[in-house]
Parts: structure tokens; C-alpha cells; sequence
């Protein structure tokens, strides 16, 4: 072996074996119970979103201390002269790094398979899928250890590496997860671009590093923080979107916060709209002027949507009732079904599940196959299900579930050919066997019913939210009950799309404000009188507070976003994560333009007598990324462009020997 590669191979042994020993620990404790099933890549479900982050970190981390080890130990300058040189040191700590990081994928998929296949009776789908759904997700550990070895080459302050060193590895896990994503589609994941932008971020990463090293290793020479306006684009092009995604989840959580504290919009049994909030002794009806509570109890009101048995309705609960549900019926988006693979998000969905002993079966997203497992204690039978005609099931395949209880029985229904199928373990081996509507009706789509209460306050929730499915045919609509399909009417329960209107009895509409102190008006919709209107704006210290935060949060955005927010302003509801990103610093636009304004001239003051393209590009990111922009700016180039090369100014303070 290289003995360069070997002396990394050793120091890496014992930090490297600690981290994995307690992560092989936790993976055979805890197996795939943490994993939902999910797409490929954690585009999926916040866990692979978790352990996507953990990779990252711990990538980053390794990265970083490989290279900084070094210099604290004084050893750099003697690694960087044996054979080789710089490159060879360089190439010897990556590769080092890739062997560690290849073991450890393989120890941690060998103890989840074993764990997996051992103690968890859903194994047969292996969760297997699972797994290849984690150690796709662990890849991310790849460019960010490149990215933790270019923060490591890095001079300045503890802030500056700092900033660096999270910036760039977070930058890598954001990209990874945007490139996870099929974008306009279903957000399922496309290894075709998931791998290729980790391979290109990586080599980003690394070259950058390795230039960066070659030129800084000498601790006689002043180091130059200044990079390549390209390189220099492509911090920022990952920087940026970290920022975005960590600004974002906060505004979303600091919203929650808020929104929990104000009072809820209800109606009574005579039709009164008021407001209504929680103390000790219950629900209470709240003045809408001074925020106090007035009158006695609201009996039966427990402050939930789907409450048939309370003489109260409620109309708005903010997150609960999404104003952005509020509008036509008819809407054909609203009504559509989807064209990606399966209308579910799992790379595995049961069709039947059953306990040990008991036939289960599963469909999966991708290749559209049935699989029926019976587990026993001393056997695993499989088999592989298809249908009668011979013909695959397409892309544009459903599951419609029964009323039963949870994790009852689903048919699948294909709308390419207008077929449903049902899962038969009746017999000595289970089949798929076909399903016909009543009356010999024709399958013509699927439709998600509508709950009654939220039709009642003209809340129309998209497809995708809920499973609650129904299959339409030519003269009718069907539900899955018991072994079969059967005619089916709107009731107190749930309605049809197409009967929605007709049970709209209140319309909330936000006639005013923005997302943070929206103005809510509530009207009756048989007459168009208006019942209530309500600016839900800050009250007390705490919620003063949490809207600055807020709005003081927007402005680390892009004023982009804030000058988007400004002309977008037409009362157009929009989604919720949308909305927070557009009105936070809104209100405060003219503090976001002066802060940019001082951003600009500091750049401009800073880069006198720099070349023009220099410049024009940091003039541009600090006025096009605000606060990110400046950041970056300060972190990555050095002040000042009038100052002699960095060697000629080393040798002019070098006294010259002179000899007669």
C-alpha cells in the first residue's frame, strides 16, 4: 500500500472506528423503525432528511479535521514535502477518506439488513427498498467532506471559517436535496441528476481545495483569501440556498408559534360569527377590539374541524384551515389526478397488511409490481402477483382504500385502461382478481371526497392530502367496501367534488394584510353579507415579539424577495411557505433597500482599485443577495487590491547575501 495512503488510513482508525461503532449500535437498536418507506435519495420524508443532514455534518467535519490536524500539529509542511508533494498529500487524504466512508455504508447496510431481516416482520418489502433509499442518502457524505477540506483551507477569523465550514457543507446537502427532486413532477427523486451534482459539487469542492492548499501550506507567506469570480459564483450558488431553506424553516416555525396564540374564527348554532380562544376554564368567546375574554363558556366547542357532534363550527384556525384552500370548486388543478407514478409518495404502499402468519401485499412506485408475503416462524413465502390479462399495470394506477379500519384493504384501479383489481388470499395461493363496478358501469377517474366540515367553510383540499378516494364511473360514484366497489352519495360525513358547492355555507377570504397580520373577513354564502371581519394583528409583548422576528428574519433574504413581495401584492392567496418568504420584511422594505444600499458601498469602498469585473460581480451579489452577498464577499476576498504579489513581497524583507 501507498505508504503516504496507509499513514492516513491510520490516523483516521480510531476517530473514525469510535463514530462508526456507535452508529452500527444505534442502526441494529433502532433498524428501519426511524425509516419510512420513500422515494430513492431523502427527498422522501424528514428521517432520510435527518440522517441526509448527519452524513453531511459528519462528512464535513472529517474533512475539515484531516486537513486542519495537520497544521495544528505543525506536520503539514513536512507531509507536503515528502514524495509527491502537494498533490500527493492531497490525494492521499480524499482517497483515505472514501475508503472510511465506503466501509462504513457497508458496515451500517450489513447490520440493517441483518437487524432488518431478524426481528422486523415487514422484511420481505426489505424495507429493502429502504435501505437503498438510506445508502443513497448517505452520498451526500461525499461532497460534503470536499466541501469540509475546502473551509479547511480557509485563513482568517474563527468566524470566517466558521461560516465557511457550514455554508459550504450545508450548501452541498441543499443542493443534493434540490437535486433529489424532479422539479414540476412529483418530487420523486431522479438518480440520473441526484448523482451527477454530487459528483460535480464534489469536484468542485476538491479542486478549489487543492488549489487553495498548494498555495497556502507555506506558514512564512501571507495567505490570500481572494478566489476566482467562478469560483467565488459557486460558493454563493450553494450558500445562497442554504440561507433560503434555514431563514424559511424558522419564519415557518415562528409563524406556527404566532398563529397558536391568536384566537380562532366560529360560528354558534344561531349562525353568529365570533371569536373564540382557550383559558383554564375552557373556550371563550374573545372581543375583537380589546382581545379580552367576555361571556361565559362555549359548551361543546373543543376547538376542532371534524367535531359533527359540537353545536359550534369552526371556520378558521389559520395553519388548520389554509386560506389558500379557499376557492372554486370547479378548479380543474383542484380535480386532476396524478400523471407521475402512483397517487402516493412511497416507493412501497400495502395494499393489504396482515400480521405474521397472514398473507400482506404490496405494490411498488416504480416498477409497478405486486408482491405478497407470509411470514410464519420458520419460513418466508413470496410471490410475485400479476394480473389475469397478461398486461402490466401503468403509471397512472391508484389505490383506493376502504372504510375500514386503518391499514384495511385497497384496489387498485387503472385508469389507462379503466380496470380495478383486488387482492384474493382466500385460496391455497394469493391472486389478483378483477373488480366491476355496479351495472356494468365504466371507469372513467378517481376523485378525492371531500370532508364536510371543511366544505361547510368552502375549504377545498387539494388532491394528495388525504387518501379518502372514490372511483368515478359514467353514471356514478363508487367506494371500496368490503370485497368490492358500491354506489356511493355525498352523506354527513364526506362529498363529492362535483357536490361541494352546494354545501358551502360560510366563505373566509383574506380581504387584506399579508400573511403575517392578515385581515380576515368571514361572509355568509347564500347571501354575501359579511359576518365578521378581523385583522389579526400582533397583540401583547410575546406576539410583538415573534412578528419582529420574523420580519427581521426577511431581511437575510434576497431583496428579491422583498421587491417581489412588494409587487406581487394583489390579495392573491398564495401557499404558506411562498407567503412567508414574500411578506416578511415587506412592511419593512425601505430598511432592506438601505441595508443593501450600505452593503454596495462598503463593497465599492473595499475594492478600490481592483480590476472591473471584480467588481461589477461583488457589487452585484451584495446588492442581488443582500447580507448573504456581503458575507460571502468578506469571507472570500481579501481587502485591498494595490498590495505587491505575496512571494516579491516576501523576498524584498529577505536580506541579500552579497559576496565580493
Amino acid at each position: 500500500m501507498n505508504p503516504m495512503l496507509s499513514k492516513e488510513l491510520r490516523q483516521l482508525a480510531a476517530p473514525f472506528g469510535i463514530v462508526l461503532a456507535v452508529a452500527v449500535a444505534a442502526t441494529a437498536a433502532v433498524g428501519n423503525q426511524a425509516i419510512e418507506v420513500a422515494e430513492p435519495s431523502f427527498g422522501g420524508n424528514d428521517e432520510l432528511r435527518v440522517l441526509g443532514a448527519g452524513f453531511a455534518l459528519a462528512g464535513a467535519t472529517l474533512g475539515w479535521h484531516q486537513f486542519a490536524s495537520e497544521r495544528n500539529r505543525a506536520t503539514e509542511s513536512y507531509l507536503v514535502h515528502r514524495d509527491g508533494g502537494h498533490a500527493a498529500a492531497f490525494r492521499a487524504k480524499f482517497v483515505a477518506a472514501w475508503i472510511a466512508f465506503a466501509i462504513g455504508i457497508a458496515a451500517l447496510a450489513v447490520t440493517f439488513f441483518a437487524r432488518t431481516w431478524l426481528l422486523d416482520v415487514a422484511a420481505p418489502v426489505a424495507r429493502w427498498d429502504s435501505l437503498g433509499s438510506a445508502i443513497w442518502t448517505a452520498c451526500v457524505i461525499v461532497p460534503a467532506h470536499a466541501a469540509g477540506v475546502f473551509t479547511a483551507q480557509l485563513r482568517g477569523s474563527a468566524a470566517t471559517r466558521t461560516l465557511g465550514f457550514f455554508a459550504t457543507a450545508g450548501g452541498s446537502l441543499v443542493l443534493a436535496l434540490l437535486a433529489s427532486r424532479r422539479f414540476g413532477d412529483s418530487g420523486a427523486a431522479s438518480l440520473g441528476v441526484y448523482l451527477p451534482v454530487l459528483a460535480l459539487t464534489t469536484w468542485m469542492w476538491l479542486a478549489l481545495a487543492r488549489r487553495m492548499f498548494a498555495e497556502g501550506d507555506d506558514p512564512d507567506l501571507g495567505y490570500r483569501k481572494s478566489l476566482s469570480l467562478t469560483s467565488a459564483g459557486l460558493v454563493l450558488l450553494l450558500a445562497v440556498p442554504l440561507v433560503e431553506n434555514v431563514v424559511s424553516s424558522y419564519q415557518r416555525g415562528l409563524g406556527t408559534a404566532l398563529e397558536a396564540r391568536r384566537p380562532v374564527i366560529v360560528a354558534d348554532p344561531e349562525r353568529r360569527v365570533l371569536l373564540a380562544a382557550r383559558d383554564e376554564r375552557g373556550w371563550r368567546a374573545v372581543d375583537p377590539a380589546s382581545g379580552e375574554f367576555v361571556g361565559a363558556e362555549l359548551t361543546g366547542f373543543r376547538g376542532r374541524l371534524f367535531d359533527q357532534e359540537s353545536p359550534y363550527a369552526l371556520l378558521h384556525a389559520h395553519a388548520a384551515t389554509p386560506l389558500e384552500w379557499h376557492g372554486p370548486a370547479g378548479d380543474p388543478s383542484r380535480l386532476r389526478v396524478r400523471d407521475d407514478a402512483f397517487s402516493f409518495a412511497g416507493s412501497w404502499q400495502h395494499l393489504v397488511l396482515e400480521g405474521r402468519g397472514e398473507w400482506s401485499a404490496w405494490i411498488g412506485s416504480r416498477d409497478r409490481e405486486v408482491v405478497a408475503y407470509r411470514r410464519s416462524d420458520d419460513r418466508l413465502e413470496r410471490v410475485e402477483l400479476a394480473r389475469p390479462d397478461g398486461r402490466p399495470f401503468s403509471e397512472r394506477t391508484a389505490i383506493v382504500y376502504g372504510a375500514g379500519k386503518e391499514g384495511s384493504a385497497g384496489f387498485l384501479v387503472d385508469l389507462a385502461d379503466s380496470t380495478a383489481w383486488r387482492f384474493d388470499a382466500s385460496g391455497a395461493r394469493p391472486v389478483l382478481e378483477p373488480l366491476a363496478l355496479p351495472d356494468g358501469d365504466r371507469i372513467v377517474g378517481v376523485e378525492q371526497l371531500q370532508s364536510i366540515s371543511r366544505a361547510r367553510i368552502g375549504a377545498f383540499e387539494p388532491f394528495g392530502y388525504s387518501d379518502r378516494l372514490a372511483v368515478r364511473g359514467e353514471r356514478g360514484l363508487y367506494v371500496a367496501v368490503g370485497e368490492g366497489l358500491s354506489s356511493w352519495t355525498s352523506g354527513s360525513v364526506y362529498v363529492a367534488p362535483d357536490d361541494f358547492d352546494r354545501h358551502v355555507e360560510y366563505r373566509v377570504t383574506r380581504v387584506g394584510g399579508d400573511r403575517i397580520a392578515p385581515l380576515v373577513a368571514v361572509t355568509d354564502a347564500h347571501d354575501g353579507r359579511e359576518l365578521l371581519r378581523h385583522e389579526f394583528a400582533p397583540r401583547g409583548a410575546v406576539e410583538l415579539m415573534l412578528t419582529a422576528a420574523i420580519r427581521g428574519l426577511g431581511l437575510l433574504r434576497s431583496p428579491l424577495v422583498t421587491g417581489a413581495g412588494l409587487a406581487l401584492d394583489d390579495g392573491t392567496v398564495r401557499s404558506a411557505w411562498l407567503e412567508w418568504a414574500l411578506h416578511a420584511a415587506r412592511p419593512w422594505w425601505f430598511l432592506h433597500l438601505g441595508c443593501v444600499l450600505l452593503f454596495a458601498y462598503d463593497v465599492h469602498r473595499r475594492l478600490a482599485g481592483a480590476a472591473f469585473g471584480t467588481r461589477v460581480f461583488w457589487l452585484a451579489a451584495a446588492l442581488l443577495g443582500g447580507l448573504m452577498g456581503w458575507a460571502a464577499f468578506h469571507a472570500l476576498e481579501r481587502r485591498g487590491h494595490a498590495e505587491p504579489a505575496r512571494r516579491d513581497e516576501l523576498a524584498a524583507r529577505v536580506p541579500l547575501l552579497v559576496t565580493a
